[in-house]
């Protein structure tokens, strides 16, 4: 009987660390400020230099995002300060929206 208690036991302590331990399934957004340094129209990509996004981790930087909607892309160019919405998820960044910051 109290073979079966502990084994119980441990079974339920194994299945709560793996609920928590399980990766956040929901995909993390930040809206950021930037200004746009060069475009890629047939990658669908932005390069930005960017301000800190603390709710993704990131520290001011340059980097380059695959854009979730190319035809943003026409509305901007490089030189323009834009204002956009960066997913994290599975571990690439993704601009969901993009435009030119009054």
């Amino acid at each position: 009987m109290m073979a079966k208690l502990i084994v119980a036991a441990l079974l339920v302590g194994f299945a709560a660390f793996a609920w928590f331990a399980l990766p956040d399934l929901e995909p993390q957004v930040a809206r950021g400020e930037g200004l746009v340094l060069s475009i890629d129209r047939q990658a669908n990509e932005v390069t930005i230099s960017h301000g800190a996004l603390p709710a993704l981790g990131m520290s001011p930087m340059t980097m380059a995002f695959e854009v979730a909607r190319p035809e943003e892309l026409q509305a901007i160019q490089p030189g323009d300060r834009v204002r956009f919405s960066l997913q994290f998820d599975d571990e690439v960044f993704t601009v969901m929206q993009i435009e030119k910051a009054d």
